[in-house]
């Protein structure tokens, strides 16, 4: 939910700047493309900030006594309070995609269930305005009735202009950010401006007043809204001012000018991708707490993985101290592109195991079972917490369990249960699984 969140947040800069494009150019062909791409990097920011690109790395070899963390502490309530947000998301984006669906359905039983007058063409009562869908055959559906091939042609354009697939674009944009009305208002911009579009290249392609008194005659003889005339959703009068307004550019929108909009929005990536990263691996030191520091300031704080990677990215050019586990270990200066560094500390591992906790390591866990609250307890209203030292073996299962503090016989006996059967990810140390301690808290906590 945290990368969503900075998704979203992320995605308002490339829908403010379309907006401001939008103000800026008058060719609704640019338009068009500019919506087009800017929900399409809204799509690509969640898969960049979860995957954008390292640097070189850097390698430290650090000794096993710097690792110090703090313990896994989890809490036991009698009724664990569900978390919704996720369920309140996945349901949102459920939503928009069954109501697609379900459009899309209709638009096939009127396909079945119509009469074919041209080859992809189709017409049916039911259907009061023209319209096309489909991707590899699109479909155009019509009225019944007399068609003129300015209506045909004006959907035809929309297939060979790629509007439909466009469109997909914003539909994807619309269910995965469904709470972002920035993101509604974009799709709908980019539906009205095709409309706009199509328009210029028929007027480039015929006489404008007559497309526009073609325009207003299928609006008169729709029992639908004037503003749903030869495109759904678009506004009927001012694309008939537009049609009529000989001083408008009508231009299409070449390749050049998508791929000149697609380097506009992806810049800031790039940039960002060029600054500067420091990442690498510490060894003998798996889940180590490493942070930057110019003078007593902290910069950036992360924590090594199981197998002791890391990385630092975003940074700005400047002066640094590396800080693993409280430990102030080497200095670097980062100048504006990535640095290649590689730093050795060579001691020997001291003691049996790596000692390690922390969120990190209760993150390894493939198998948690949860401690149950001793029904004893709850009658008596007991709570406390059980603090338990635990060994973790090569292969990543519990070989011991000590009790270090406890409030009462039944809460260990609860605690010691379950977690004497969670099973851990091994630890990787330089390549190889290796022993680990760690402390474990285990909360009893009742409902007020």
């Amino acid at each position: 939910m945290k990368l969503l969140y900075l998704s979203a947040l992320a995605a308002t800069a490339p829908l403010a700047l379309a907006a401001l494009l939008h103000l800026l150019i008058q060719r609704a062909a640019i338009r068009h493309a500019i919506w087009t791409v800017a929900l399409a990097a809204t799509l690509i920011l969640p898969v960049w900030l979860r995957w954008r690109p390292a640097a070189v790395p850097t390698v430290a070899a650090l000794p096993t006594a710097v690792v110090t963390t703090p313990e896994t502490t989890i809490t036991v309530r009698p009724d664990a309070p569900m978390d919704w947000l996720p369920m309140a998301y996945g349901l949102g984006v459920a939503l928009v995609l069954l109501r697609q669906g379900m459009s899309l359905l209709t638009l096939r039983r009127l396909r079945r269930n119509g009469r074919q007058i041209a080859a992809g063409v189709f017409a049916s009562a039911e259907v009061t305005i023209p319209l096309t869908y489909g991707f590899a055959r699109p479909v155009i559906l019509v009225p019944e009735g007399p068609v003129s091939t300015r209506v045909l042609a004006h959907e035809r354009c929309h297939v060979e202009r790629g509007d439909l697939w466009a469109s997909a674009v914003g539909t994807v944009a619309t269910a995965v950010y469904w709470f972002h009305p920035l993101v509604w208002w974009s799709a709908a911009q980019q539906r009205r401006e095709a409309e706009f579009a199509v328009d210029d290249a028929m007027v480039l392609e015929g006489n404008a007043p007559e497309y526009a008194q073609e325009l207003l005659s299928v609006a008169r003889r729709t029992s639908t809204s004037h503003s749903a005339a030869l495109g759904a959703g678009s506004d009927l009068e001012p694309r008939v001012r537009a049609i009529l307004d000989s001083s408008r550019d009508r231009r299409p929108a070449r390749r050049r000018v998508w791929v000149s909009l697609a380097l506009l929005f992806a810049a800031p990536l790039l940039l960002v991708a060029q600054a500067p990263v420091l990442s690498g691996t510490v060894f003998n030191a798996a889940y180590a707490e490493i942070k930057l520091m110019q003078g007593s300031e902290e910069r950036a704080r992360t924590s090594a993985g199981g197998d002791g990677e890391y990385s630092f990215r975003g940074l700005t050019a400047g002066e640094y101290s590396v800080v693993v586990n409280g430990r102030r270990l080497f200095d670097v200066t980062l100048g504006d592109s990535p640095q290649v560094l590689d730093v050795h500390y060579r001691e020997d591992a001291a003691g049996p195991g790596i000692k390690v906790g922390g969120n990190l390591m209760s993150s390894k866990l493939l198998k948690k079972v949860p401690p149950v609250y001793p029904q004893s307890m709850k009658a008596q209203r007991i709570q406390g917490s059980v603090q338990l030292q635990v060994q973790v073996d090569k292969l990543g299962n519990v070989a011991s369990a000590d009790v270090i503090a406890t409030p009462h016989a039944d809460l260990t006996e609860s605690a010691l249960t379950a977690v004497r059967q969670w099973v851990y990810q091994p630890t990787l140390l330089n390549g190889n699984p290796v022993e680990v301690r760690t402390v474990v808290r285990v909360n009893y906590t009742l409902m007020p």
